[in-house]
C-alpha cells in the first residue's frame, strides 16, 4: 500500500514532464484483459471443469458424512458406547479429511490456473511491449494500481482484440 501511494505521488510529479515532453501514457488491466481473450476463456473453462469434477466428489464426502450423522442421531441409542465412540470417531476423521481435501482442492486449482493464466500474460505482455515502442509510448501502467485514470488511456479492450488476431496467426492490429 505504502508503495503504491509512494508511486502515486511519484507519477503526479512526473506526469507533467511526460505531458510537456509529448509522452504517452497507456493503462491496462491486465487481470480482466486476459479473461477476455479467447485462449483466456478456455483456461478459464478448463478450471472450471476441474473444479466441477473435485467439486462432485467433495460431495460424495459431505453425503458419507451427513450419513454418519444420521446414524449417530438415529440410531445411536441403539448403539454400544464403543461402537458409538467408533462412529465419532470416524465422523470426526471424516470432517477434517473433507476440510483437507477442500482446502488442497483450492489451492491445486489455483496454481492450475495461475501457470496456464501465466504463460499467456507473459505473450501478452511481449505485444503490449511490441505495441507500445510501436506508437513510442513512454509508460504503460496496470489499471488496479491507480486511483484515477482517464478512459482515454485505458487499452485493455485494444490489447485483448490484438492478442486474440495475433494468437490466431494475424498481424497484430495496430493500437490507435
Amino acid at each position: 500500500m505504502i508503495k503504491t501511494v509512494l508511486c502515486l505521488f511519484c507519477l503526479g510529479m512526473f506526469f507533467p514532464a511526460v505531458s510537456q515532453a509529448g509522452g504517452v501514457v497507456w493503462v491496462v488491466d491486465l487481470d480482466r484483459a486476459l479473461s477476455l481473450t479467447s485462449q483466456g476463456k478456455a483456461v478459464l473453462a478448463g478450471v472450471m471443469e476441474k473444479a466441477d469434477a473435485r467439486e462432485t466428489e467433495l460431495r460424495g464426502l459431505a453425503k458419507e458424512i451427513e450419513i454418519l450423522r444420521k446414524d449417530l442421531t438415529v440410531g445411536g441409542m441403539l448403539f454400544s458406547p464403543e461402537a458409538r465412540q467408533e462412529k465419532k470417531r470416524e465422523l470426526k476423521d471424516k470432517m477434517r479429511s473433507l476440510r483437507r481435501r477442500q482446502r488442497k482442492s483450492l489451492l491445486e486449482l489455483n496454481q492450475i490456473k495461475e501457470d496456464a493464466l501465466a504463460q499467456l500474460k507473459a505473450r501478452m505482455l511481449s505485444l503490449l511491449a511490441e505495441m507500445a515502442s510501436a506508437h513510442k509510448v513512454s509508460y504503460v501502467f496496470k489499471a488496479k494500481d491507480l486511483l484515477y485514470h482517464s478512459s482515454g488511456v485505458d487499452v485493455t479492450d485494444r490489447l485483448v482484440h490484438a492478442f486474440n488476431r495475433f494468437e490466431q496467426g494475424e498481424n497484430a492490429p495496430k493500437l490507435n
